[in-house]
């Protein structure tokens, strides 16, 4: 549910995390994510995003390593 049940009226468990209900009229629910919650979401995006790039960056030189290594074998099977 949410990390924060001990927030009271308005506030209600939503179905997902970090999602919060905030009652807003009777039997009418508006999905909300607090302040804390959405700066860690943002903190674990920033590191997800810094790990593509690292695996994108190692990917691309492996693949140029395996054309270099093919051009020299293209070169010595053609001589």
């Amino acid at each position: 549910m949410n990390d924060a049940p001990y927030l009271p009226w308005p506030f209600k468990p939503a179905d997902v995390h970090p999602y919060l209900n905030v009652e807003i009229a009777p039997g009418e629910l508006v999905q909300i994510v607090l302040a804390a919650d959405y700066k860690n979401l943002i903190a674990e995006y920033l590191q997800l995003r810094d790990q593509y790039e690292r695996l994108e960056k190692a990917a691309r030189q492996q693949i140029e390593a395996a054309q270099d290594v093919v051009n020299v074998w293209k070169h010595f099977y053609q001589c």
